[in-house]
């Protein structure tokens, strides 16, 4: 029997686990990327030199293989794909969530307008795209707020302000990322990542972890762990508001991800979008976690396997990212081989070449790699990760 194709956009080193699930799902691989060196290329059955937002060239692809093998389905794990995944899944009728409601999610301003439409708890915001916007945004959620540019990713321009001077100022590092900016309402609380899946109209739990970010004025994520310390009844709340999050925008297919704040007035949803949490915690750390990554039970149902969604961990595991601790032109790292060797530690991997340059460390753009553990459930993970990023020591040339 011939193996129905995947389309997987993307093929960079932390692709690499997801590539290989799809193929053991026993899936046609079909890799797209615009770097012919991309490493996921040595396990995809084919390469196709395209861009994950590449319409035209994605809905040809697809009607090449439907033609040819018979088509399974598109993934891609980060958002700037998703709206192409969408409309060419919609056109070859196969599992995805719709063209219009990927839409919704990834408009933050439209999302949060139907989540006040239907009640769901999410942050006091609006998106403003003026100086003079700004200021009556501020008066109208408050200080201290947060400074998003919409649509920008790697926590690139978000900033905590608590003043209208800052804000301004805010406003205008901000349009280096996006033409509108959302102001919100600074929460404070726990910051959660939340997967889950929806498969023949049903929800999944599909796994939680914990995330802490730098201090402010920045907010980027530093670590984060599985599962996080929740009692039950908070922790399928969360999952609750992530379930009637995604209804709620008409996501009710395929993969969905939602970050969570849990605050002294409860759950709060901060967005949701059509596919799962990025690679170095859904691929990495909930597979040491739980045993098994729900991107690898999402191809095995693509495949036509009847499938369970694990999300109840059987240890605990982490992450850590490696920031440089200056500016300047990277030109190596001291200390792995010790770092590596250290009880717990499951993975290190240096993701940036020699002579990247670091202006400022102020968002994920800066990450130069990531550490991950894992140790026995309800020890402490981040004791681990934070012993061996002491023994790594990045090369900072100015």
């Amino acid at each position: 029997m011939t193996a129905k194709a995947l389309i997987h956009i993307g093929g960079s080193k932390l692709q690499l686990p997801g590539l290989g699930w799809a193929r053991a799902a026993g899936l046609h691989v079909v890799l797209t990327d615009r770097n012919p060196e991309a490493p996921g290329r040595a396990l995809a059955d084919e390469y196709v030199p395209l861009a994950g937002d590449d319409d035209d060239g994605l809905m040809a692809l697809a009607g090449r293989l439907a033609a040819e093998r018979g088509l399974a389905g598109l993934y891609c794990g980060s958002d700037f794909g998703l709206p192409s995944v969408a409309r060419v899944s919609a056109a070859h009728g196969v599992s995805s969530c719709t063209p219009e409601a990927c839409v919704r999610a990834l408009d933050k301003a439209a999302a949060v307008a139907r989540w006040r439409e239907t009640g769901i708890a999410c942050p006091r915001g609006r998106v403003v795209e003026s100086e003079g916007e700004m200021a009556a945004a501020l008066a109208e959620v408050g200080l201290p707020a947060i400074v998003k540019p919409v649509g920008s990713s790697g926590s690139r321009g978000v900033v905590s302000v608590e003043t209208p001077a800052q804000g301004v100022a805010a406003f205008r590092a901000a349009l280096d990322y996006a033409d509108s900016v959302l102001v919100e309402e600074l929460l404070r609380g726990r910051h959660f990542d939340v997967n889950g899946l929806f498969l023949g109209g049903a929800f999944h739990p599909a796994g939680m972890l914990e995330r802490f970010f730098s201090p402010p004025p920045y907010h980027y994520p530093v670590w984060g762990v599985q599962p996080p310390t929740l009692d039950d009844a908070t922790r399928e709340g969360v999952y609750g508001l992530l379930e009637n999050a995604a209804r709620s925008l008409g996501i009710d297919c395929g993969p969905v991800k939602a970050d969570v704040m849990v605050t002294e007035r409860g759950a709060v949803v901060l967005e949701v979008s059509p596919r799962f949490h990025g690679d170095v915690s859904t691929s990495f750390v909930t597979p040491l976690a739980v045993g098994e990554s729900p991107v690898a039970a999402w191809f095995r149902h693509l495949a036509g396997e009847t499938v369970t969604v694990e999300c109840r961990e059987r240890r605990t595991a982490g992450w850590m990212a490696i920031f440089p601790g200056r500016p300047g032109t990277f030109r190596g790292v001291e200390g792995l081989d010790a770092a590596r060797s250290m009880a717990g530690i499951e993975r290190i991997e240096i993701l940036k070449p020699q002579g990247f340059g670091v202006r400022q460390v102020c968002d994920n753009t800066t990450v130069l790699g990531f550490i991950w553990a894992a140790v026995n459930k309800g020890d402490d993970v981040f004791r681990v990760l934070h012993a061996a990023r002491e023994e790594i020591h990045p090369i900072m040339e100015e």
